[in-house]
């Protein structure tokens, strides 16, 4: 494990446009404080599907598979396009645990209200193994990502893409980044750009981009989380769970743990964010951001190269 270094937290503050890197560095068990703007609301979604899908087997044939109630007869691929083409809600479960390696990208994930869910005493991989292309890449409206392990996108990919005309999406208690979670070495599979990358778009008045909370994110080359967009909650929403259980880990990423850039109106509340390569939060619009209750710790600098 890196060593620490705890540097002195400083609070910034920009009137007019500026660059910021907020690299606040804290104390185990000490939290940032930020500003009094109202955390961000999640929208309704559909809380049932229509459709249940069992995805039943680990490879990732060429060849679409029918998904019926015969065995063996239903992959990760097959079930998306499915779930893109039937103009129904759609949960996507597993049989089991499984590696799924990728033999090209999956198709997107495009049609609103697609739930795509292992159990919780399941272990279920998705390896890009390094193709050119994000792992999962969603561009429909409340899209439900949840209790998945996903990394391997290709050099200059996120592992998840939330692109544009995509609202409303839920990503929550996945790993992101690390094929070997959790014994933190990283292992192999960490060209990703990011972890998370949410694209720009124009901001509605009370629509949320994307929910991004109860991830571990890490070892990606680039980010953790990158956001181009307004209305992005990572962490705790407005109704804020009482324990850590909404709390993002995002660590080991050799670029900032959450870079926000220019973009105003989102929100990073009760976070942990260590030992990050590029800092731990890069933004340049301090003010416009609601930042508050993260635990915050970096690496120093010439560790940082090495």
């Amino acid at each position: 494990m890196r060593s620490l270094i705890v540097m002195f937290f400083f609070f910034v503050l920009i009137f007019g446009v500026g660059t910021v890197v907020l690299s606040a560095e804290l104390p185990d068990g000490f939290h940032s404080a930020g500003n009094n703007f109202v955390l961000g609301q999640v929208s309704n979604r559909a809380e049932t599907a229509d459709v249940s899908t069992l995805v039943d087997r680990y490879d990732d044939p060429p060849s679409l598979t029918a998904c019926t109630s015969a065995p063996n007869d239903c992959s990760l691929r097959s079930a998306i396009s499915i779930a893109n083409s039937d103009g129904k809600p759609t949960t996507i479960s597993f049989a089991g645990s499984y590696l799924i390696r990728l033999s090209h990208p999956l198709p997107s994930l495009s049609e609103d209200n697609t739930v795509i869910k292992a159990g919780s005493s399941q272990e279920v991989h998705i390896d890009g193994q390094n193709i050119r292309s994000s792992v999962l890449r969603i561009t429909g409206a409340h899209v439900h990502v949840e209790g998945l392990r996903i990394y391997g996108a290709g050099a200059g990919y996120p592992n998840i893409a939330i692109d544009e005309g995509a609202h409303d999406v839920t990503i929550t208690q996945n790993v992101i980044g690390d094929d070997d979670a959790p014994h933190g070495n990283c292992g192999g599979n960490n060209f990703s750009s990011s972890g998370i990358f949410v694209s720009g778009h124009q901001n509605i008045e009370h629509e949320t981009r994307a929910w991004i909370y109860g991830n571990l994110i890490e070892c990606n080359q680039g980010d953790g989380i990158w956001v181009l967009s307004g209305n992005v909650i990572i962490g705790k929403n407005q109704q804020g769970a009482n324990d850590s259980s909404q709390r993002n880990v995002i660590r080991e990423n050799h670029g900032y743990g959450i870079n926000l850039g220019q973009t105003t109106g989102n929100t990073v509340c009760d976070n942990e964010i260590v030992t990050n390569d590029g800092r731990s939060l890069y933004m340049t619009r301090f003010q416009d951001n609601n930042i508050m209750y993260n635990d915050i710790v970096e690496i120093s600098s010439a560790q940082s190269m090495g």
